[in-house]
């Protein structure tokens, strides 16, 4: 049973290093590309030294999203494990304000072994940690979507935040300030100011 450390994949790099992070890549990962978060490193690790071919992970539950699953349980899966119990998604019971997945994947379940998911028997668990359905397989982008939505800008650094007026008075004092300094909206912003406005630069 595994608890790895968090790091979400956009920091492994700059938390790791470059060497670690390629290591991790082509000798854990398979060569799989991706924005993966460390446990989905953890995960394929426990698998490669998983004696009886049974093992158990607790992650954050990006686990079993985008990239991260790509990665981990996506290759874990067509490499003939089976996902026979899983918790998807439960906070943290101590003070760190995270969701967590609780997983256990076999080499093969046992004739007389029922696929358990958040506490229900289902007839199989998917890399997603949904279950079974009679329509399987990895889910793809749909092209229609493309050009909809992006992520938003990864702000490295508290640093980088401004106020209003801050942003204002610099902009007042060279205007070309107003090349490199933008409204910084977020989901807090849009949840709770009534014109959707960023609070800060």
């Amino acid at each position: 049973m595994g608890n790895p450390p968090f790091i979400g994949g956009q920091k492994l790099t700059g938390a790791l290093g470059t060497d670690y992070r390629e290591y991790l890549v082509n000798r854990l990962g398979g060569g799989q590309r991706g924005s993966a978060d460390l446990c989905a490193y953890f995960l394929l690790r426990n698998l490669a030294l998983a004696p009886g071919r049974r093992t158990g992970i607790i992650a954050t539950n990006t686990i079993a999203q985008g990239d991260t699953r790509e990665v981990g349980l996506d290759q874990a899966t067509a490499a003939g494990w089976t996902v026979y119990r899983a918790i998807k998604s439960q906070p943290w019971p101590g003070t760190a304000a995270l969701e967590v997945s609780l997983l256990w994947l076999g080499g093969s379940a046992g004739k007389d072994e029922q696929p358990v998911l958040d506490g229900d028997e289902v007839r199989g668990i998917t890399p997603g940690l949904d279950p079974r359905s009679r329509v399987s397989g990895k889910p793809y982008r749909l092209a229609a979507n493309a050009g909809q939505s992006f992520q938003g800008s990864n702000v490295l650094g508290k640093g980088f935040v401004l106020q209003p007026e801050v942003a204002q008075a610099l902009i007042e004092k060279d205007p070309r300030n107003k090349d490199v300094l933008f409204p910084y909206l977020n989901g807090e912003d849009l949840n709770s100011r009534p014109d959707c406005s960023a609070s800060r630069w």
